[in-house]
């Protein structure tokens, strides 16, 4: 984002709301929330015009308080727009101003924090200095929250996609999305999916797999949304990925094959999932679904020499494998599907998935402790193929053939009987 410096000071209405939170008073809102300071008053700003740099380019003010220094001004604007340039910047599109109010002269004998807004005020975010100096994760939190009130709202809250999506959902994200479904739910879900989504690290694999299933309908609505060269939002990317590298990022290209499970072959024991992905952007994450369930994330960046000759004009494409270890025995012997859904900064997603059967013995795992002999067993060889019949594994007697398998380079159980 390009920052000018202020041209002017002007008068303008602006909202403003400070207070504080206590449940416990009669004096709350049903979210516990009291005001000391708020509504709609004149104020006078020093306004910045920011550009963000396109041919259907998003430009918006900032309007910062003249009752903070211009040397405070500056620094609480500067870092609110280093976050809000990793915004998608089809979520920008429709904003059209940031006010930054002084909190001191509004409280009540010092206490009192600003509650951010947006959205419902001339497509405007309001802030103050207890929101921008917070933590990062919850600054970025707040801008996202509000940033969906003021651009998605509109075109999402009210669909028939998402309503049906919250109907057949378990729960909610919050409280305060569950205390106001019809207006907050999209603005506390929507956040969490992008943070999901395209930062791969800040959840953990348990938080992931409980949002996937709490939220499960919402989050696959929220993926099948067009957010990139569409009518309804725009581009997806964040501001700050505009040009990466000679790259246009509404151009991007993204292309992933999952190797192993093998499409239509059969897998026993602990073995391998694998394959590579590559793109012209960043890929954020890859994540893996067994059976329509997600499972995990899995490592990304693995060393593929092979993927980096074959497609030498994507971004890093030796560096485009991702791999982890699983057992094939956790699953029930059968048909299964595996998929990986992987996703780049720029909001694209690619799909690869692999139909396989599962042949596995009557436990997931035999320890040191439950022996396996093959005393007494007949052994016969064809081809890349070994039968052996009556092998003794934990007291049971198995007929089993094992076949040589390329991906994972030894040979893997595919009949037991």
């Amino acid at each position: 984002m390009e920052t000018r410096e202020y041209a002017e000071t002007r008068t303008e209405e602006a909202y403003i709301k400070i207070g504080y939170t206590d449940e416990d008073s009669s004096d709350a809102d049903q979210d516990g929330w009291i005001d000391l300071y708020s509504g709609w008053y004149d104020f006078e700003f020093r306004v910045y015009s920011v550009n963000i740099w396109f041919e259907d380019e998003a430009d918006f003010e900032v309007l910062v308080s003249t009752e903070l220094s211009e040397e405070a001004g500056l620094e609480l604007m500067s870092r609110a727009l280093k976050f809000l340039d990793e915004i998608p910047l089809g979520a920008l599109e429709d904003l059209e101003k940031v006010v930054i109010h002084a909190l001191e002269p509004y409280q009540d004998e010092g206490q009192g924090i600003g509650r951010a807004t947006g959205g419902l005020y001339n497509n405007t975010m309001t802030l103050y200095p207890n929101t921008i100096n917070s933590s990062d994760p919850w600054l970025m939190g707040v801008l996202l929250h509000e940033i969906v009130h003021i651009s998605l709202d509109e075109h999402i809250r009210e669909s028939d996609g998402w309503v049906s999506a919250q109907n057949a959902d378990e729960g909610f994200i919050s409280l305060y999305a569950e205390t106001n479904p019809n207006t907050e739910d999209l603005s506390e879900t929507w956040p969490m999916w992008f943070r999901m989504r395209y930062f791969g690290d800040y959840f953990s694999t348990s938080e992931v797999a409980a949002l996937e299933q709490q939220l499960k309908h919402r989050l696959a609505f929220l993926d099948e949304v067009i957010y990139y060269g569409g009518d309804t939002f725009g581009y997806f990317f964040p501001a700050s990925y505009r040009v990466w590298g000679d790259y246009d990022p509404r151009e991007s290209r993204v292309n992933a094959s999952l190797e192993e499970p093998v499409n239509g072959g059969v897998h026993s024991g602990i073995t391998n999932v694998r394959g590579w992905a590559i793109s012209d952007t960043k890929i954020s994450r890859v994540a893996l679904y067994i059976d329509g369930e997600y499972a995990a994330d899995i490592p990304y960046g693995g060393d593929r020499p092979d993927v980096g000759g074959a497609f030498p004009d994507y971004r890093n494409p030796r560096y485009s494998g991702f791999g982890t270890t699983y057992n094939y025995s956790e699953l029930t012997a059968g048909s299964h599907t595996m998929q990986i859904k992987v996703y780049t900064i720029d909001g694209k997603i690619i799909e690869s998935s692999s139909e396989f059967t599962v042949e596995r013995l009557n436990e997931e795992f035999f320890g040191s402790d439950k022996p396996v002999s093959l005393d007494g067993a007949f052994v016969s060889a064809r081809d890349d193929e070994v039968d052996l019949q009556g092998v003794l594994i934990d007291g049971e007697t198995y007929d089993m053939t094992l076949k040589w398998a390329v991906p994972a380079q030894g040979f893997q159980v595919i009949r037991v009987d």
